[in-house]
């Protein structure tokens, strides 16, 4: 149950998460000056004095002798009294009231934008960012890395970690106590001199314990005594920083954007931090280990529960020695930007001073303003223009629920992706597992996309006429059951496992379909940009999540069913959301519009003329036409390179998928944020920015996955750098091509023109590439040579090592070759749509205003026809 284990993690994780963003902004709202550095400090000691009692928790019962679960049942209880103290006893004070702040929460977009452009801000979260990497690498491997020295230094292979664990919990407690006291009381004594006296001992703090933690590492094998001492220096000096660097935060971030800077330097710091150390280090030990060690992996001596003394391996101690030296470079890093931010401090704290200020002096005049808005109707006036009163007090009053609605959806877009790709993931076994070769292992994929597409335009009409909220949550409860369905088919269930698969198509694209037009409807201009920008940069990142959900098992010994059976789980989550939580705002209500919906007759007929809509689909069908059949054959394509370098059959087709996903992930992340900047960025200079910026996205990738596909039987570090940069150019597009097709179509078609894009692009992208594929590798193997068929050596469950034939290399990547002509291809569509932009977007543009003025004509009318002449 390995898999579950971390999902619970995962789950603990983000629950967590809520506490530590929230909790410093209560305490920044209660206290200020010397008071809040106080409590700060009282608040931030519990960083290492509570990670030094998880040591001393986890490590007492095996000390006592019992089982090292109950060490993870101690802080359920303590937590379920501490949230009773918290429904009934804690205070949750108006936002800024220490500081007399009068300050009105802002949009989320002004928050992020006020984020962005304070650099003490941002320089003391990078700076966070080395403290938490630091600090997660050194919690996790410090007490392996200390036992294995003194195993290295006794060659006593029954050293026990648990000691060592409790002894490295009893130092993190201890030098918590002094250490965060320290910083916060050093940090008010110097205040009289240095302004910045906060980021100047967070820099010189983490300076001058880097010699100490390099001290610690190189003398591991040596002298035990010594690591002891120079770790209780180097932690000393560390955790001076812990309530400062949020001090500096609080004090350079205004009352009510510090819940967002707080999560936000969470995110980062966690993200860049101790997210990725405890696996950046182990992943370069493990990659050390065949350079200067014996053995990669450690296997338990017996198939009990009792793990054989051979865990603590002295074989192993040198690789992670040279991995852990990371640390000490990535926290000088960390020190620089620390001092690096001092000056920056004064300049943004006076600003944040300022803005409370000058609430706080006009705060008589806007009470007489409110209490006069608050008196008149909340209804729109006849006066002025209408539209424009309606849409920003209705996006003053909603708009957390709205963003939430977008989060929501992107989340949505996220397990969608996440779930198409799973089956990619672990392609090369249910081939194995069904017996079945690359025509029909594309055939699978292609049935799902043509089941996907032939439904969405059934979707995009309902969207336009019915409750669109209705229409996702009982398509996400069939696609969900229809996914879990499929992990359970036989040996000779494959017909049924397609079957399956084509439903889960038919309900996925009820989302696809219309969630783009919820969140249409809830914004416009930038911001409606940045949202869609969120929501399609699921596609890169979900896929991505899909290669790693469908290879994680195989990974862990588990069978590729259990990668099918995550995403079911977490869609039936998301439709009790979708149920309860979002909003289905009226169409075309965040651009005022009062056009009606029309026949679907007249709705083809006006798409049909729509030059920029029609060349944009195209081009998102050259597009999916690539990244379908680029993310179904990408990880068996790169893995049969590397065995046709190797000669090694038993290569795993797992690593390869997982780090496709990986891959993919990242550069989605990168890829298409970038994309929607670039776009807003030039739009000032040319009003078809987004199909520019597609157009050469796309012709900038081509080379790229050229060099991909030419260089896989020869390097594949070289494969993987520029799958990197194609990745990241084919990732400008994905929320681009909405965005122009969403500007060049009236509100009351979106859903239609959303399905009948899904539909032509499917059709001829995603829909047919992998089957081609597959179908065009099957054609060329008694020609270049390949097994067409693959059939599993015997009856059991496990696949033969020859699932991967190096024979059936040349055919694949000749046939890999058509996806760089379509990118070609697609790349020229979205140029030449840019000539049409302007024109067709002016046509949309007018229905709008004009039905707008019918409109306020009709409600003056309405108003002169109910007035009372007399009075």
């Amino acid at each position: 149950d390995f898999v579950w284990f971390v999902v619970l993690r995962c789950t603990l994780g983000i629950f967590e998460a809520s506490f530590t963003t929230i909790a410093p902004t209560i305490i920044s709202d209660l206290f200020v000056g010397s008071a809040r550095s106080k409590m700060f400090a009282i608040y931030f000691f519990a960083i290492p004095v509570g990670s030094g009692l998880g040591y001393i928790v986890g490590a007492l019962p095996l000390q006592l002798g019992a089982a090292w679960e109950w060490g993870l049942r101690i802080t359920p209880f303590l937590g379920w009294i501490e949230a009773a103290l918290f429904a009934f006893v804690i205070l949750d004070p108006p936002r800024g009231v220490a500081e007399g702040s009068r300050l009105k929460t802002t949009s989320y977009k002004e928050d992020l934008k006020y984020l962005s452009k304070n650099i003490t801000y941002i320089l003391v979260t990078l700076a966070a960012a080395g403290i938490a990497f630091f600090a997660g690498a050194v919690a996790w491997w410090g007490p392996k890395f200390v036992a294995l020295g003194e195993v290295v230094q006794t060659g006593n292979l029954d050293t026990s970690v648990g000691k060592f664990s409790l002894l490295f919990g009893i130092i993190s407690m201890v030098c918590g106590l002094i250490g965060v006291p320290t910083g916060a009381y050093l940090g008010r004594v110097l205040k009289p001199r240095f302004i910045a006296s906060e980021s100047l001992i967070t820099g010189a703090g983490l300076l001058l314990a880097a010699p100490f933690f390099f001290a610690v590492i190189y003398l591991a094998r040596y002298d035990t005594t010594a690591v002891w001492i120079m770790l209780i220096i180097a932690q000393l000096f560390v955790n001076l920083n812990w309530a400062l660097t949020v001090e500096i935060q609080m004090s350079v971030v205004i009352p009510t954007r510090r819940a967002t800077s707080q999560a936000f330097n969470i995110f980062v710091s966690h993200a860049l931090g101790d997210c990725i150390s405890p696996y950046l280090i182990g992943l370069v030990s493990d990659s050390l280990k065949p350079i200067v060690t014996k053995d990669v992996v450690f296997e338990p001596l017996n198939e009990s529960d009792e793990c054989g003394t051979s865990s603590l391996d002295p074989n192993d101690f040198t690789s992670l020695q040279y991995a852990l030296y990371i640390t000490v470079v990535v926290t000088v890093i960390a020190g620089a930007l620390a001092l690096y931010s001092a000056l920056f401090f004064e300049k943004d704290k006076l600003k944040a001073e300022r803005a409370l200020a000058e609430v706080v002096r006009s705060y008589s005049d806007t009470v007489q303003l409110y209490q006069k808005y608050s008196l008149s109707s909340p209804r729109m006036s006849i006066k002025g223009n209408s539209y424009e009163s309606s849409a920003s007090s209705a996006g003053n009053k909603n708009s957390r629920k709205e963003y939430l609605t977008a989060a929501i959806l992107c989340a949505g877009n996220l397990i969608n992706f996440m779930d198409r790709y799973t089956t990619a993931g672990t392609l090369a076994d249910i081939q194995c597992h069904f017996g079945i070769g690359d025509a029909e292992g594309g055939l699978i994929q292609t049935l799902f996309i043509t089941a996907y597409t032939i439904a969405a335009p059934l979707w995009g009409y309902l969207g336009d006429r019915y409750s669109r909220r209705y229409i996702m949550v009982i398509g996400i409860i069939l696609w969900s059951a229809a996914g879990m369905a499929s992990s359970f088919m036989g040996r000779d269930d494959f017909v049924w496992f397609v079957v399956l698969r084509c439903i889960l198509g038919v309900f996925e694209s009820s989302f696809t379909t219309i969630a783009p037009t919820i969140i249409s409807d809830l914004f416009v201009g930038g911001a409606r940009s940045k949202m869609l920008a969120f929501f399609y940069f699921a596609i890169p990142v979900g896929s991505g999540l899909g290669y790693v959900a469908g290879a994680l098992p195989l990974q862990f010994g588990a069978s590729w069913e259990w990668g099918l059976r995550i995403t079911p789980f977490l869609g039936w989550i998301e439709a009790a959301l979708f149920a309860f939580v979002i909003l289905d705002p009226q169409r075309g209500i965040a651009e005022g519009s009062r056009l009606k919906t029309t026949s679907y007759k007249e709705d083809l007929k006006h798409l049909s003329r729509n030059l920029t809509y029609i060349l944009i689909t195209l081009s998102a069908a050259g597009i999916a036409f690539f990244a379908g059949a680029v993310a179904w054959w990408g990880p068996k394509f790169v893995a049969l390179g590397e065995v046709v370098q190797t000669g090694d059959l038993d290569t795993s087709i797992g690593k390869f998928s997982l780090l496709f996903g990986v891959i993919s992930m990242v550069c989605g992340l990168i890829g298409v944020p970038a994309g929607a900047y670039l776009g807003r960025l030039l739009k000032s200079r040319y009003i078809a920015s987004e199909a520019l910026v597609t157009g050469v996205g796309l012709l900038l990738g081509t080379p790229f996955f050229y060099a991909v596909i030419y260089l896989a039987p020869y390097d594949t570090t070289s494969v993987w750098i520029f799958l990197i940069i194609g990745q990241l150019f084919v990732n400008l597009n994905w929320s681009l091509t909405v965005e122009v097709s969403l500007n060049v179509v009236v509100p009351t078609r979106r859903a239609t023109s959303t399905a009948l894009n899904i539909f032509v692009s499917h059709a001829l992208g995603d829909c047919i590439s992998p089957y081609l594929i597959g179908l065009v590798s099957d054609a060329l193997k008694p020609i270049v040579g390949g097994s067409v068929f693959l059939q599993p050596l015997n009856n059991n469950d496990e696949c033969a090592s020859s699932s991967l034939d190096p024979n059936d290399f040349t055919s694949l990547q000749y046939a890999m070759y058509i996806t760089v002509i379509v990118t070609v291809l697609a790349g020229a569509f979205a140029l030449y749509s840019a000539l049409f932009f302007e024109k067709d977007k002016d046509k949309a543009d007018r229905a709008l205003a004009e039905a707008a003025i019918e409109a306020k004509q009709k409600a003056e009318d309405a108003v002169y026809e109910n007035t009372d002449i007399d009075s």
